[in-house]
């Protein structure tokens, strides 16, 4: 099976899981929503959650500690938004699958493990990803979002590389 079958069969079953779970929803909207404590104080809300971005290029170096991805998403908004990231390996194996909400007018930063140069609101502790792949969805498509591979053990990073978010079509 090619890194591309996988990777589309991973969306469709994704988004499957995501239309069965808007089926259960309850709750008038984001603003119903309580504080988020924890990935798991997320609540089910009316509004749907959607696939917002795709990324490639994922990377943990656990062993060595060279190498940390992280994600961040920004609310412009004046509501708070939910957000779902799951992150793959490259034969398809699943590392991550959390949610959390994004607070009015503030940014969220999710890594795969603990980085010197900023603090981040989740720290996965993944342990080794290599050429892996990230889909975030979103029930508000205002969110801006990155992602980038880091030097997670520098206070000044020696290196941080973007990766490409691919924005899915809504």
């Amino acid at each position: 099976m090619t890194h591309a079958l996988i990777c589309r069969i991973l969306v469709a079953l994704t988004f499957t899981v995501f239309a069965a779970d808007a089926g259960h929803s309850q709750g008038a909207g984001t603003e119903d929503v309580p504080p988020a404590q924890t990935p798991s104080a997320v609540q089910p809300l009316a509004t749907p959650i959607s696939p917002l971005y795709r990324f490639s290029g994922v990377r943990d170096a656990e062993t060595t500690g060279r190498a940390a991805t992280a994600i961040m998403c920004s609310n412009p908004t004046n509501k708070r938004i939910r957000v779902r990231l799951q992150l793959f390996g490259y034969v398809g194996t699943q590392y991550a699958n959390v949610a959390y909400l994004v607070e009015p007018k503030s940014t969220y930063t999710v890594v795969t493990r603990a980085i010197a140069f900023y603090p981040a609101q989740l720290d996965l502790n993944t342990g080794a990803i290599s050429q892996g792949m990230g889909l975030l969805f979103s029930n508000d498509p205002r969110l801006i979002c990155s992602a980038q591979v880091i030097d997670p053990t520098n206070t000044t990073p020696v290196f941080a590389v973007g990766l490409h978010m691919e924005r899915v079509a809504q």
